[in-house]
């Protein structure tokens, strides 16, 4: 088991360990606090360990939960004419374009007025 595993198990266990380290809400105080409670139990965390384990928290959740995603039924549909237009963890809109242009065809300007 890793420093950050063993530091996050004791953490997990113990509600006023948990209150201690939220009370430091800047980076440099809460890796010193972090430091100092892995020492108090007998090991040691390098910094650049708990930095890894913000940036790792830190990732979108489409990097950590989409990027292991395998392919689904609607993969190989070519939604032609329809494009994505909001993205959200729940679902993703689309706008219908048919009609507007087709690929390689350029748009037609609108007329203002009569023809």
């Amino acid at each position: 088991m890793d420093a950050f595993e063993r530091l996050r198990g004791l953490v997990l266990a113990d509600d006023e360990l948990q209150e201690h380290l939220r009370a430091h809400i800047h980076w440099d105080d809460f890796a010193a606090a972090a430091a100092e409670v892995a020492g108090q139990a007998g090991f040691s965390i390098a910094r650049g360990e708990l930095e890894a384990a913000r940036r790792a928290a830190r990732r979108s959740w489409a990097q950590r939960d989409l990027a292991s995603a395998g392919p689904a039924r609607l993969d190989d549909v070519v939604p032609h004419g329809w494009t994505p237009v909001d993205f959200s963890p729940e679902a993703v809109r689309w706008c219908d374009l048919r009609g507007v242009s087709r690929p390689g065809t350029p748009l037609t300007p609108a007329r203002a007025g009569p023809p």
